[in-house]
């Protein structure tokens, strides 16, 4: 489910090499490095990839947006290394002079806890319930989602977060994690009362929130091992939560678009189905349209955290 590389604004070429791949580059010609103060960057973490965008504080322009996946990164030293060269080449991420710079993990730790028994000293005894976690190794964070009553705990490299913030040491990361960004785009999509649910297809893991205007019922992540997976854990969450097939509304995110066997495969069992738009609180150059409105859901949406 790669993207071929796709780039607009600007004459970069696809760069390859033995570690990474730039497999997706939009630049708007109005970026200027001398405004980087004006800018928000902001980073989308996980172990085998990294997206970048750049919004100007101003006016909530989307400047630019870059996607690199990882090759044979299994260990955080490897994942650093990669890191490395990535930065290194890439004059404009080591720029220190940010109007502001937030990084969101992506992995699979992370807890929703309801306000009424969130205690912050408590942040690694949520996620022992969902997944393994390694206090030595890793740092926990959590995020409010002022709107909801739910507080979102997750765990993050210690390698991989002290490499990030020595690189910016001017400037105070706001640390946060892919789900959150996730939610709140999502309850941003839901127009009424009626129960809807939000399909976000990352490189092989699903993302499914369900929910209304007024409530969040359900998120959570699967794994995509098989085609099948996909529209089996769609179908089972919507028997779980009640959700009709015919009567309530499925939108896709991420990497699927008609001609996907994803997407053939789930239309075979609802039809009630569209792709979802970008988010309308950012505004967006004619490059962009090089992309389908459907991608980098997560990663556009972390300007709303």
């Amino acid at each position: 489910m790669m993207l071929p590389l796709q780039e607009t604004g600007s004459s970069t070429l696809d760069f390859i090499s033995a570690n990474y791949r730039l497999a997706n580059k939009i630049k708007d010609d109005r970026l200027e490095v001398d405004h980087l103060h004006q800018y928000d960057l902001y980073l989308l973490a996980g172990n085998h990839d990294l997206q970048v965008c750049v919004v100007n504080s101003v006016d909530q322009r989307c400047l630019l947006l870059e996607d690199f996946t990882f090759k044979k990164v299994d260990s955080p030293n490897a994942h650093l290394f990669v890191l490395e060269k990535i930065f290194d080449s890439h004059a404009l991420l080591m720029a220190g002079f940010w109007h502001s710079v937030t990084l969101a993990f992506k992995n699979k730790k992370f807890a929703l806890v309801p306000n009424d028994f969130f205690v912050e000293s408590e942040l690694h005894s949520y996620l022992t319930f969902n997944a393994v976690t390694y206090p030595n190794n890793e740092n926990f964070h959590y995020y409010p989602h002022a709107d909801q009553s739910f507080v979102n705990v997750f765990a993050a490299s210690k390698k991989i977060e002290s490499w990030f913030v020595n690189r910016y040491p001017n400037l105070s990361i706001r640390f946060t994690h892919q789900s959150c960004a996730i939610i709140e785009g999502a309850m941003r999509q839901f127009e009424s009362e009626q129960d809807s649910m939000c399909v976000f297809v990352d490189k092989n893991r699903l993302h499914i929130v369900a929910g209304s205007a007024e409530q969040l019922r359900f998120y959570n992540q699967f794994v995509i091992k098989r085609i099948a997976d996909f529209s089996r854990y769609i179908l089972l969450i919507m028997k779980e939560l009640d959700l009709d097939k015919n009567q309530h509304k499925i939108m896709l995110w991420g990497h699927i678009d008609a001609e996907s066997n994803l997407f053939r495969q789930l239309y075979k069992y609802i039809r009630n189905i569209s792709f979802g738009n970008r988010p309308k609180f950012l505004h967006y150059g004619y490059m962009f349209d090089e992309i389908e409105d459907q991608q980098y859901f997560d990663v556009l949406n972390m300007a709303i955290l």
